[in-house]
């Protein structure tokens, strides 16, 4: 049983939709940078001004906002940013937005603090 999980999580971190620490940090910086007053959620306004940096469409960015906020917050935390960062950074990187935040992503995201 050990072993097949060991399996499954070897698998995930391949997947482009798992989350690396390294990722994890940039989604940090990035988060860290639009939230002004250190409040350690992003408003509607700052949102809107974090992901026009990724050069996406209108599209794009609102389904990985409907992914990744599926209870319909007026804010994002950390986690919900680093989400819907990750991906449109893949979505960039030539991935198809998944129509359901993929597995990887979900466990990915339990990782961290």
């Amino acid at each position: 049983m050990k072993r097949q999980m060991q399996q499954m999580e070897g698998q995930m971190k391949q997947s482009p939709w798992f989350i690396s620490q390294e990722q994890r940090e940039k989604y940090q910086k990035i988060f860290a940078f639009f939230d002004k007053g250190s409040k350690g959620y992003l408003d509607d306004e700052e949102l809107q001004g974090a992901f026009k940096q990724t050069g996406l469409g209108r599209e794009a960015l609102g389904h990985a906002w409907e992914l990744a906020n599926p209870e319909g917050e007026d804010f994002f935390n950390l986690n919900m940013f680093s989400v819907a960062m990750h991906l449109l950074f893949q979505h960039r990187h030539g991935h198809p937005l998944p129509q359901t935040i993929p597995q990887e992503l979900v466990y990915s995201i339990s990782l961290f603090p």
